[in-house]
């Protein structure tokens, strides 16, 4: 099968979804970010400060190699899933794509965390040490957990 994203930028330590999805914007030269986020979750309109955002599945089928891996890839390196594993349940047979590598259906998700819908959260420090590490800045996950006020370094 033949990939429809020919390049996704790849992933800076800690960057959220959110970061990644902007920096393909930019560097795909679209003039709207609906037909940005079209071209990689197949709909115009998804909801990327969920915690595992809609349509994801269609991104990781979209990209080059395995789904499976780049779903598994994404789910625990770019969103705040990985927070919410201790504390969620999973039934014992898988019914989606993120359960498929989960071991498991997922029995309960939130769709997005209070108060952290619509807001974005950063640290100047973080983004001074990522430009000079490696010439940008982005959005950092672990800066959009819910309750986090403070950067942990």
């Amino acid at each position: 099968m033949t990939s429809r994203i020919l390049f996704f930028p790849p992933s800076y330590p800690g960057e959220s979804l959110n970061s990644r999805v902007s920096r393909y914007h930019i560097l795909s030269g679209n003039a709207i970010f609906s037909t940005t986020v079209a071209e990689l979750f197949e709909r115009a309109n998804v909801g990327l400060s969920q915690v595992i955002p809609p349509n994801i599945d269609a991104l990781a089928t979209g990209l080059p190699g395995d789904a499976q891996e780049n779903l598994k890839t994404i789910i625990l390196g770019n969103t705040l899933f990985p927070l919410f594993l201790p504390f969620i349940g999973k039934a014992g047979h898988a019914q989606s794509a993120t359960a498929n590598w989960y071991g498991g259906e997922i029995t309960h998700m939130p769709r997005r965390v209070v108060g952290k819908h619509g807001e974005t959260f950063l640290c100047l420090d973080c983004l001074h040490e990522d430009e000079t590490e490696f010439g940008l800045a982005y959005w950092h996950r672990e800066h959009q957990a819910p309750g986090v006020t403070v950067c942990w370094k």
